[in-house]
């Protein structure tokens, strides 16, 4: 007699395989037809599954149009996790030049969709707020980063969450710059980032302790 647990999981491998072709089908549609004349009965058609097969797993286009950059941003996430580089300030720059410049690279294999994600985000609230939750995400992540290097020594006080957000808005620019091909150099642009970041946490804090010095003299 077959026990439960093996059907539990050839359920939840159907689950995953549909899901996956929602997406990819989806995913093809937005690129030739764009955001406004996606609906989800293409999807469902492209898909080869049924309409209300689709909602079984999305709740509507704007739903998938977001799992759809959950997925290509999965491997950014996953690599930004990895425990903190330890070193110097030159250590600690090239991680962070290392890392922008595979999220860019990142961009540009998926552009096309996020064209029309970037689209969707002034056309859906729920688009929008998407992309917000990701910000607020990146402002997480780097803000804890940002803090360890710190208590560390590497990096001058201040206010993590002030100058985290401050470094993904920034980059949150530069991003869409390269998803509609104003700028496409894209190891330039992260060096430039990051040395801009890196200026205004370190040679101003060695400002700052070169006035002290000079004050107490």
């Amino acid at each position: 007699m077959e026990t439960v647990k093996p059907k539990k999981q050839r359920r939840y491998l159907r689950s995953r395989i549909t899901r996956k072709l929602i997406l990819d089908s989806a995913t093809e549609i937005f690129i030739a037809e764009g955001y406004a004349k996606t609906t989800v009965e293409k999807i469902s058609c492209k898909a080869g599954v049924g309409y209300g097969t689709v909602f079984s797993h999305y709740r509507g286009k704007n739903d998938i149009l977001s799992n759809i950059v959950d997925r290509i941003l999965y491997n950014f996430f996953d690599y930004q996790r990895k425990p903190d580089v330890i070193g110097d300030k030159e250590v600690v720059s090239n991680h962070y030049k290392e890392l922008l410049t595979s999220l860019f690279q990142l961009l540009l294999e998926h552009r096309l969709i996020l064209k029309v994600y970037h689209d969707a985000t002034s056309e859906s609230e729920t688009v929008s707020a998407h992309w917000d939750s990701i910000i607020q995400r990146l402002i997480d992540d780097f803000s804890t980063s940002f803090k360890d290097y710190q208590e560390k020594g590497v990096m001058r006080d201040f206010d993590v969450r002030i100058g985290a957000k401050a470094f993904v808005l920034l980059v949150d620019s530069y991003l869409w710059e390269v998803v509609n091909e104003r700028e496409d150099d894209i190891e330039v642009i992260a060096n430039n980032v990051v040395d801009i970041m890196f200026q205004g946490l370190y040679v101003f804090g060695i400002i700052e302790i070169h006035k002290t010095a000079v004050k107490n003299t």
